[in-house]
């Protein structure tokens, strides 16, 4: 389910609950719960993108401070810490036709884009060296590449350049979509009101 359909059928069913006399409320999962706070460390990029890794743990730390329930802190004992292992992908999803823009008859041109971007959270004890909780995330966007400024057959090392440059725009959009996904897993949500009223 992508992360769009799970957030509107969260808002849905807290309208339906509220409007039923259900009060939709959450609160933070126990594993994450640690006066000593919980440390963020630059996560390890497993791709060949550069970067991907400040992006995603920008992000996460930045999420966790604007949430408010987390308490993030530098390392320091009795502090759980979240490692995340992040990778970027980036792919042709529709080509030119064979010879356009003088093109030789093998080479053929990005029209469209996909950008893909995953994370693998684990938090851990470091008093223990036990897991305490793990998560698997992904987004992806398709955008239109700019065949009109490629020109490879005039300059070939171009279209890596722009590809790369595609795909460095969407990083932080990217990296928001799976700060929404990972919020709803840190979190268990309840309910509470009479089951009487009426729609």
């Amino acid at each position: 389910m992508s992360s769009w359909l799970k957030s509107l059928s969260l808002l849905l069913l807290a309208f339906l609950l509220t409007h039923c006399g259900y009060t939709l409320q959450h609160r933070l999962k126990k594993d994450f719960l640690n006066l000593q706070g919980i440390y963020v460390p630059i996560m390890t990029n497993e791709s060949e993108e550069i970067g991907i890794e400040r992006y995603l743990t920008d992000a996460m730390i930045r999420h966790l401070n604007t949430w408010g329930q987390v308490i993030v802190t530098n390392k320091k004992p009795g502090a759980y810490e979240l490692k995340g292992f992040v990778s970027a992908s980036i792919g042709p999803t529709l080509q030119t036709e064979v010879g356009i823009l003088g093109l030789q008859s093998y080479s053929r041109l990005p029209i469209e884009l996909q950008v893909n971007l995953s994370l693998n959270l684990v938090l851990i004890d470091p008093a223990t060296e036990k897991t305490l909780w793990s998560g698997a995330f992904a987004a992806s966007r398709r955008v239109p590449a700019p065949v009109n400024r490629t020109y490879s057959f005039e300059s070939p090392s171009i279209l890596p350049a722009i590809t790369l440059s595609i795909a460095e725009s969407l990083y932080p959009a990217l990296a928001r979509d799976i700060m929404r996904d990972v919020h709803d897993e840190m979190i268990e949500l309840f309910h509470e009101g009479n089951r009487t009223t009426h729609f």
